[in-house]
């Protein structure tokens, strides 16, 4: 039995009780008389058995904090009364009353010579801060006290003393600095640091954000977050590169100053990357960064843990346990919410944190949350250190490359993303080898994608693998004498969809309409009609009757079908279902039924029917400025199309006005090389051109054709469509007639080899070159 528990008679040594001990540990000596007070401090027997009863009580405080997570998320284990951004979680009552109660930490008898000390500003798990004023400079500080005074277990005073020694050695405008430290007259460890004037990230971001807003903010309020972030990745690589972990990187320890700039704060759990060790008289001991962190102990606070630390496994946190957190926290300011739920049981939130996928921030509207900013974040999240950012510097240029429009790293692991970018330098390409490894490249996407939404459902999943192994695996590069066609990819998926996916008919009615959607991209309008007719009458079967909204999606891909056939009164007729179906399922400010009114207004526009096609376009506008804001790649779209309808009823002048307002959108939320930038170049200078703004129009073409020949092959036709524009340009008004010469030769030959020498634009650039070859002759021979 414990000595601490051993009933004992302590008359005869002049010890206190049990009781009274346990009173002085637990912050009620006011209940002490002061001999028992005073002999419990200077009895080694004693201080023996206050140091048990503190053990046992710290115990007990880490047992009931593990027991219980609050809203959020804080557990340090090991630090009796935990705090979670401020607000006290359960724990052992005696440790809180403890930890509150006793010592300088209560605050009312604090003194630290050559300070004024101040009101308490922040209470935490170990420690306890106060505004301070330093004597000597007249500078407003922040002292930081041990929160157990006196009575701190050695383990506390070490922490506290490696955080002294760690964050003083660190010298960077975003982390806070020490200035002092020592010890109390009754010998409590202090530090002195730099006060904040400032705000925790967390209320930070959720100004900048306003997540009850109920439109999406601009890509300049998401840079603008981001760019802190920047900061803060900027401050923890500063840490990183001077031998210090964090490890306990979330809001509360990041206060961002008046000024909007990040300080990161409180080193109490950070850990050296190379332990030291002490020596002492020749004998080896454990240094103070060893002795502190144990194996499968967890230290940290649990919403801004990493897979790594919720595990136990000390051995195994690096620098990437910081990349986690601040993607943790990047997550929340950008979604105000957590990626994985706190209010629930404890397992599940480690199950969830070591195991699970975060939720999803697509369904977050607080930002514009495109595709390349959850790649970021997620890949700052992933559960494998192998595949997260390998350094919180990685992770500050990826953010860098976002906001600046470039292309970002995270992307270039992910072959979804190179697939994706390949597609869209290639998709306007039609015949030969190439349009087959690129239609299989969309059927390889389409496919993995599904698979991808698909195994939430076991079942399913096995399927859909078996089946793609089973496609793409026994398609051969190449038959005797020739390469494989595209079509022929296609009719080995459909043979294959009817064996493999037998009795799972939602599955393969989504299959069906890929390879129906497949085959439509390459004019194969009977077998695109086959399949995605078998796609609807399936999912008809499955679900009872067409208002359903997987049943509207394969009447959409019959009304695109219809559409490119040419029989329009058809397509109408199939959008005008879809339409309904999805404003009945969805309601009638949804994105989806905002693309149904889209694709209403281009079969308009290819009925000739500008008026209605401009009526569709708008209700379109409407609903995705209400939805997405006005900073936004499908707006300026719309906006590009709406533009087309005023160019093709001769309004030139709103036509100008609606391509710029679109060419302004995509500047800002496109990267420079996207094709739809590339478009709106295009429209934007030939509309200039029209209107006899001649400067401008040629700076409009030659940013289209600069970032049509960065994006697509040299001999792609889109190049010489836009080479052919300028060189006409360069001939007819520019004054450069030799330049425009070498363009429209180059564009001639290439129009030549993809549509034969009959076709409009052919011939088109061929006048345009023997015109600028009779002015070259005119003056060559001065005629």
């Amino acid at each position: 039995m414990p000595e601490a528990d051993r009933p004992a008679d302590n008359a005869s040594q002049g010890c206190p009780s049990l009781e009274v001990l346990e009173a002085i540990v637990s912050g009620r000596a006011g209940h002490v008389r002061a001999s028992d007070s005073s002999h419990a401090l200077s009895c080694p027997r004693c201080l023996q058995r206050l140091d048990t009863i503190r053990k046992n009580n710290d115990l007990l405080s880490r047992l009931e904090s593990v027991g219980s997570v609050d809203g959020g998320g804080s557990v340090v284990a090991g630090s009796p009364g935990t705090r979670a951004h401020g607000e006290q979680a359960q724990g052992s009552a005696a440790a809180s009353r403890w930890a509150e109660e006793a010592g300088p930490a209560a605050g009312r008898l604090l003194e630290i010579d050559g300070y004024e000390i101040g009101e308490e500003i922040h209470r935490g798990g170990q420690g306890v801060v106060y505004r301070a004023r330093q004597v000597a400079t007249n500078r407003e500080v922040a002292v930081k006290v041990l929160l157990a005074g006196t009575f701190a277990t050695e383990r506390q005073r070490l922490r506290f003393e490696r955080e002294i020694e760690l964050a003083a050695a660190l010298r960077h405008p975003n982390i806070v600095t020490v200035h002092d430290s020592g010890r109390t007259a009754d010998g409590s460890e202090y530090l002195v640091m730099e006060y904040v004037r400032g705000q925790p990230l967390d209320a930070y971001a959720r100004h900048v954000s306003d997540y009850g807003a109920t439109a999406p903010k601009s890509r300049a309020r998401v840079c603008e977050l981001l760019a802190l972030f920047e900061q803060v990745c900027r401050a923890v690589t500063y840490a990183h590169q001077h031998g210090v972990i964090h490890r306990d990187l979330k809001p509360a320890n990041i206060l961002v100053d008046v000024d909007g700039a990040p300080h990161v704060l409180d080193f109490g759990l950070a850990k050296a990357l190379e332990s030291t060790a002490s020596h002492d008289g020749g004998g080896n001991t454990p240094g103070i960064h060893d002795t502190l962190t144990m194996p499968d102990s967890f230290l940290g606070t649990l919403a801004y843990a990493a897979p790594e630390q919720v595990r136990g496994d000390s051995a195994a946190i690096d620098v990437r346990t910081d990349v986690y957190a601040i993607g943790v926290m990047l997550y929340e300011a950008l979604t105000g919410s957590l990626p994985f739920a706190m209010n629930q049981p404890l397992p599940d939130v480690l199950h969830a944190i070591a195991e699970s996928a975060p939720a999803s921030m697509a369904r977050h509207a607080s930002f514009l949350i495109d595709t390349e900013l959850r790649t970021i974040v997620l890949k700052a999240l992933s559960k494998e250190k192998g595949r997260r950012y390998q350094s919180a510097d990685a992770f500050r240029a990826d953010i860098s490359h976002y906001i600046a429009g470039d292309p970002i790293d995270a992307r270039r692991d992910s072959s979804f993303y190179l697939l994706g970018k390949t597609l869209k330098r290639y998709r306007w390409l039609a015949g030969g080898g190439t349009a087959a490894v690129v239609v299989l490249t969309i059927f390889a996407i389409a496919m993995s994608i599904l698979w991808q939404r698909a195994r939430v459902e076991a079942a399913k999943s096995n399927q859909i693998r078996i089946f793609l192994e089973d496609t793409l695996g026994s398609v051969q590069p190449t038959v005797p004498g020739r390469p494989v066609t595209v079509r022929e990819t296609l009719d080995e998926a459909v043979h294959w969809v009817d064996i493999a996916l037998e009795g799972q008919p939602e599955v393969q009615a989504s299959l069906l309409m890929t390879i129906g959607n497949s085959y439509r991209s390459l004019g194969h309008y009977e077998a695109a009609g086959r399949h995605i007719e078998r796609a609807l009458a399936i999912l008809e079967h499955v679900h009872g009757d067409r208002r359903n909204l997987s049943v509207a999606q394969a009447l959409n891909a019959l009304g695109l079908l219809r559409r490119d056939e040419g029989r329009f009164a058809e397509a109408e007729s199939i959008f005008l279902e879809v339409l309904k179906i999805r404003k009945q399922q969805l309601g009638p400010n949804h994105l989806d039924v905002a693309m149904c009114m889209s694709n209403l207004g281009q079969l308009r526009v290819l009925m000739k029917d500008y008026l209605k096609a401009g009526d569709w376009y708008g209700q379109a506008y409407d609903i995705r400025t209400d939805v997405l804001g006005y900073e936004n790649a499908d707006v300026a779209m719309t906006l590009y199309q709406m533009g087309e309808i005023s160019r093709l009823s001769r309004d030139l002048r709103m036509a100008l006005v609606l391509h710029g307002q679109s060419l302004s959108i995509r500047q800002s939320v496109l990267h420079e090389e996207h094709p739809d930038l590339a478009r709106s170049f295009l429209a934007t200078g030939l509309l200039m051109l029209a209107s006899g703004e001649y400067d401008e129009a040629e700076v409009q073409l030659r940013e289209a054709l600069r970032v049509r020949q960065r994006i697509l092959p040299a001999d792609h036709w889109l190049i010489a469509e836009t080479e052919m524009e300028l060189g006409e340009f360069l001939v007819y008004q520019g004054g450069a007639v030799h330049e425009g010469s070498v363009l429209l030769g180059h564009a001639y030959g290439v129009l030549y080899v993809a549509f034969g020498g009959t076709d409009e634009r052919t011939q088109r650039a061929l006048r345009g070159l023997l015109h600028a070859y009779r002015e070259m002759w005119n003056v060559k021979f001065n005629m």
